[in-house]
């Protein structure tokens, strides 16, 4: 019943607002957090809220008001203490505080130690990330954009640190910051941001590729497999070829598990950019008529764990327990495609080696009609809304992935293949 009242009062909050105009100088909105501490009686006994000093007699008339209305509560039982203080610490130790106990990824960590110290220069180590308000994140953001070109690395920044500042609000409770007006609107849609390759493209990296397949076939094979694919580089090389590689014999189709499962030894040496990133993969049958599960199955004869570990050893930060298995793949990818420009076998324009192959794939499935949510899912992009259950039972089919994606939407790619290496 007290609940009711009180959702009596804000009917007359909601009727004030509705009739407000763009020039009403005088707000009714307050944003507060406060707790409401209540007795045996069920009647509010004392308020604790998050307010500034300088709001508190504001807040308590407008609170002492509203328990006052009808409810039988005593305006001396209504009390106000000031929200909860925490022992100040220097902006190094919330960070450490931070990493400690949030449930972060190795990768992401690392990601976050170069935005955070970025953050503290600003600030200064002695200020006390729990002072941050809305009006210092604007302040931050203004000077982000200032020291920083690129609009999505900016948005980046502002974004880690309000993540952060909020970790530490929300555990002293205090009200959330928000850093939605502040990041920069793209101008460009995301799928702009790399260009995919022509036919004619793939046909010279192919051509490229071949050349190594039988000295360092480890280039051959991440070229071709990223290709038909449509997988991030990383995603491939970080497969563990124990439990990674799947055989469907009912179906006779070969996948990989995209996950971030531990491998045998309990470590963790794998990954993945988000949730959705977690799917099977099948192998197109023509890397498969290349002979690519040969090459697998003799990389683990060779006791190697990875695809490509044998030509490209792991990047290893033991103190932040990071594996990364692609970086001088990817290192190496751009050397190619520099050097198959300079040749004039293709334009490099905005084309990375590996990752505009992913939205060749995608432009070829489009045109192969095949299933936008097949495509996605391939790919680990995000569903829909309202599509995450399908979405989750697709990206785990490998017969559908297979039969109704890579298999019918590559034809192109297979023409490319055989051509290079002579298949009949």
């Amino acid at each position: 019943m007290l609940a009711r009242k009180l959702a009596s009062q804000t009917d007359n909050i909601f009727e004030e607002i509705r009739a407000m105009n763009k020039k009403t100088n005088n707000s009714p909105l307050a944003s507060y957090i406060f707790k409401i501490d209540i007795n045996a009686q069920k009647q509010p006994t004392s308020v604790t809220i998050d307010a500034q000093p300088h709001e508190t007699q504001e807040v308590q008339a407008l609170l002492g008001t509203l328990f006052n209305a009808d409810n039988g509560a005593q305006s001396e039982n209504v009390s106000l203490s000031a929200p909860k203080q925490s022992t100040p610490k220097s902006f190094q130790n919330s960070v450490d505080e931070y990493f400690q106990k949030a449930n972060l990824k190795p990768t992401t960590r690392v990601t976050y130690k170069s935005k955070l110290e970025f953050a503290k220069a600003f600030f200064g180590d002695g200020f006390d990330v729990l002072a941050i308000d809305q009006l210092s994140i604007v302040h931050f953001s203004e000077h982000v954009k200032n020291k920083i070109s690129n609009e999505t690395t900016q948005g980046l920044y502002i974004q880690i640190i309000v993540t952060f500042i909020n970790w530490h609000r929300a555990r002293n409770g205090l009200s959330q910051l928000n850093s939605k007006t502040l990041i920069p609107k793209r101008t460009t849609p995301e799928y702009e941001d790399r260009e995919e390759f022509s036919l004619d493209d793939m046909h010279a990296i192919f051509k490229n590729a071949f050349q190594y397949s039988r000295k360092e076939p480890y280039k051959w094979w991440s070229t071709i497999a990223v290709a038909f694919m449509g997988c991030r580089i990383e995603e491939i090389c970080q497969v563990n070829l124990e439990t990674d590689l799947v055989h469907d014999r009912s179906e006779n189709i070969w996948y990989f598990q995209f996950d971030e499962k531990p491998d045998r030894d309990g470590i963790i040496r794998k990954s993945l950019k988000k949730l959705t990133s977690h799917r099977r993969v099948p192998i197109h049958s023509a890397l498969i008529k290349c002979g690519f599960i040969d090459y697998l199955h003799l990389q683990k004869k060779r006791h190697a764990t990875r695809p490509f570990e044998k030509g490209w050893a792991p990047r290893i930060v033991p103190k932040d327990n990071i594996y990364k298995w692609s970086q001088y793949a990817t290192k190496w990818g751009g050397r190619e495609l520099i050097q198959l420009d300079k040749d004039g076998l293709l334009k490099r324009g905005r084309k990375t080696y590996f990752h505009s192959m992913r939205h060749t794939v995608a432009k070829l499935m489009q045109d192969a009609g095949v299933l936008s949510e097949i495509s996605e899912a391939l790919a680990g992009r995000s569903a829909g809304v309202g599509e995450q259950e399908r979405y989750g039972k697709i990206k785990n089919n490998s017969t559908l992935l297979s039969r109704d994606g890579i298999e019918k939407g590559l034809n192109p790619l297979v023409e490319i293949l055989e051509s290079v290496v002579k298949l009949k």
